[in-house]
């Protein structure tokens, strides 16, 4: 048996969705569990690493300027030093708790920006402190930043210099157990797959392989003895749920099928539904967001189905597809508990789709789709990437026409990025893009600055039609601008309209309370909203319990 520890440091908070579990961490802790091994959680997305890293001079200086204008570089600059300062402290908290519970593993999850280059800092001082731990590194991050750096360079530093003694990339399910085997000194690395490691003075990359049967996990783990900031209101209980993997669609901007697989997995709606009722009864959570970025709408039917027999009361969104919807059952996933559907439309210009994103979709069907989601009472969530590569006016005139006539809940606009392994990385000119030197290895230490306007972030560089990334910033935000023009409601999200539905707010109103708090480091007024939720999403848990055992319903196995 070894014993391990797993650390998901994603830095400040720049969303409510920060607060939820990290269901990657409870699902690599089930495996572990199930294979004989101790393991304990350190999830410091919480409430009060956000208090921690925000310092109350900033807070001060932005709540007393009632209209004025500070100086926000000043403010930026001091802020990122106050996170660098206060990840050195956590680095030596992390050392002391190592020492007490001596681990033979610990695990990295790597974010994006200070999520990544803080978890490097804190892996970092527990080499120091224990030049025998075996350390591990994973998360997505790897397969699509990471990985290229090494494959374009050879290196990348926090390997070459001993800080990580390998790195995962894609799935870390299956070869969890293993890597605790190699830990305690019973394997080696040779044959495990997913690994980057260095050995011979060369890093060593081994196939990628994904989990077959997502039926054959066990069960992930939230119990406050393996996840202990799941305990009291450190985090948000929201819940995200593996109801399938992978994506057979070819996307030519999308990452996913770089993380997951083109190969899509299905969990049966029976497995999916025990674990959403194992979850009500165990941890009083009753609401999932699910985590599949290609859910085809029959299993969502079958999932709606199976809850509508059992009698479960819950709540849920989910992201939809215009291609593989199943909008004549929409009525009925409303009936079960869909909340929400998120769709990834990206252009409502047919030629865009076609030459620019490769989504295999006609317009009609997006527009048939939205509508029916629309009138079966589903908050419905269109994404557009503006401007898109290959754009005209033309082309951005129909998007607006699209979202007029179909009037979604909310839109959410995101820019065009390039990222490696995707079409418009490896056949850039093709899209018009143009990849700057270095990219991969400034999107590694890319941060928000959330301070700070977002055309004065200091993007990788890119180009997209020859705009550098300040105009493309510029574009993103007019356009943003226009769609708010038609009266529809940006920048909410479906996770966003699960938890307002908890704190008695209308989506904008959370939007707004919650991106001014987390924008002041208002941790007081999060904190106090994050019980409200917690609260009402416990309740609504005991009554949904009550009303099973009422029906003599009995938790079927999970083994």
């Amino acid at each position: 048996m070894a014993r391990g520890i797993l650390i998901t440091f994603p830095g400040y908070p720049y969303h409510m969705s920060s607060f939820m579990p990290d269901n990657g961490m409870a699902n690599l802790a089930g495996v572990l569990h199930a294979a004989g091994h101790d393991v304990l959680v350190l999830d410091y997305g919480t409430v009060g690493m956000m208090r921690r890293l925000f310092p109350r001079s900033v807070a001060t200086a932005l709540r007393a300027a009632r209209g004025s204008a500070p100086d926000l570089r000043v403010l930026d600059r001091e802020l990122e030093l106050h996170a660098e300062r206060e990840v050195a402290r956590l680095g030596e908290e992390l050392c002391n708790l190592v020492q007490s519970y001596q681990p033979d593993f610990v695990g990295f999850k790597l974010w994006h920006g200070d999520g990544c280059s803080g978890s490097v800092a804190l892996a970092r001082s527990l080499r120091r402190c224990f030049p025998g731990l075996f350390i591990i590194g994973g998360g997505p991050q790897v397969t699509f930043a990471i990985k290229p750096v090494i494959e374009h360079s050879g290196c990348y530093e926090p390997l070459d210099d001993g800080t990580f003694d390998v790195l995962v990339q894609s799935e870390g399910e299956d070869l969890m157990p293993a890597l605790a085997e190699v830990a305690v000194g019973r394997a080696s690395l040779a044959g495990v797959p997913n690994t980057l490691y260095r050995e011979d003075g060369r890093i060593r990359i081994a196939p990628v392989e994904h989990v077959r049967s997502l039926d054959s996990l066990p069960p992930p783990l939230y119990d406050t003895d393996v996840y202990p900031s799941m305990g009291g209101d450190s985090k948000l209980h929201l819940i995200t749920l593996d109801e399938s993997r992978g994506c057979p669609y070819n996307c030519s901007f999308c990452i996913q099928p770089l993380i997951t697989g083109h190969d899509l997995r299905l969990r049966s709606a029976r497995r999916v539904v025990d674990e959403m009722e194992r979850c009500v009864r165990s941890y009083h959570v009753g609401v999932f967001r699910f985590a599949g970025s290609a859910t085809p709408g029959r299993l969502l039917d079958e999932i709606a189905t199976e809850i509508l027999a059992r009698g479960l009361q819950v709540r849920y969104s989910a992201f939809g597809r215009g291609n593989n919807a199943r909008p004549d059952a929409f009525s009925r996933a409303r009936q079960s508990g869909l909340e929400a559907l998120f769709f990834g439309v990206e252009s409502g210009s047919q030629r865009i789709l076609d030459e620019v994103m490769n989504k295999g979709v006609r317009i009609s069907k997006v527009r048939e789709t939205l509508k029916a989601a629309l009138g079966a009472g589903i908050f419905t969530v269109a994404s557009i990437i503006a401007p898109a590569p290959r754009e005209t006016s033309a082309t951005w005139q129909e998007t607006l026409e699209l979202l007029a006539d179909v009037r979604p809940d909310a839109v959410l606009v995101s820019p065009p990025g390039p990222v490696a392994g995707t079409a418009w990385y490896r056949e850039g000119e093709r899209f018009g893009i143009r990849i700057g030197e270095g990219f991969q290895e400034a999107l590694l230490s890319f941060k928000f600055r959330m301070l700070l306007p977002a055309d004065q972030w200091q993007y990788p560089e890119y180009w997209v039609d020859g705009k550098d990334t300040r105009t493309i910033a510029e574009e993103t935000m007019a356009a943003l601008r226009q769609i708010e023009e038609l009266g529809l409601l940006t920048r909410v999200s479906d996770d966003m309209l699960l938890m307002a539905r908890y704190c008695h707010l209308t989506p904008r109103e959370f939007r707004d309370q919650t991106q001014r708090w987390l924008c002041t480091g208002n941790w007081e007024a999060v904190a106090a909203l994050v019980a409200e939720m917690n609260g009402a999403i416990r309740e609504a848990a005991r009554a949904a319990v009550a009303a099973l055992d009422d029906g003599a319903t009995a938790l079927p196995s999970v083994a």
